[in-house]
């Protein structure tokens, strides 16, 4: 049988297993433009992130629309300039920190590009 010391030194270690494990859940998450300036080094290993200010205004607009603000939202930028990385990769990561329960829905003229742009949580 154990004695109440035992119990207790029990309980204190669990919640110290447990510590480490809850310490990052209240963290800040970064704007999302930071966010992803630092995400660009791990999804495009090699390729030196090329700041511009449509991306600055994208990420402006995008936060608007995870805040409310903004309800309905179309980008229209020509290809290369990473409109569906930023809005179908790094943005929908980016609200999951910030809301785990959000959902999205990815949809495209080509399967491939549905698939292949759409994160899974």
């Amino acid at each position: 049988m154990s004695n109440p010391e035992n119990h207790a030194r029990r309980i204190a270690k669990l919640k110290d297993m447990l510590r480490p494990q809850s310490a990052y859940i209240p963290f800040e998450v970064p704007p999302l433009y930071d966010f992803l300036k630092d995400a660009w080094k791990v999804l495009e290993p090699g390729v030196p992130f090329t700041d511009g200010w449509h991306l600055e205004a994208i990420c402006e607009h995008l936060e608007a629309v995870s805040n409310g603000q903004i309800k309905r939202l179309i980008i229209n930028i020509p290809p290369r300039h990473s409109k569906s990385t930023l809005v179908s990769v790094i943005w929908p990561v980016w609200q999951w920190l910030k809301a785990p329960s959000t959902q999205f829905l990815c949809a495209s003229y080509a399967l491939s590009l549905a698939i292949g742009k759409c994160p899974t949580k």
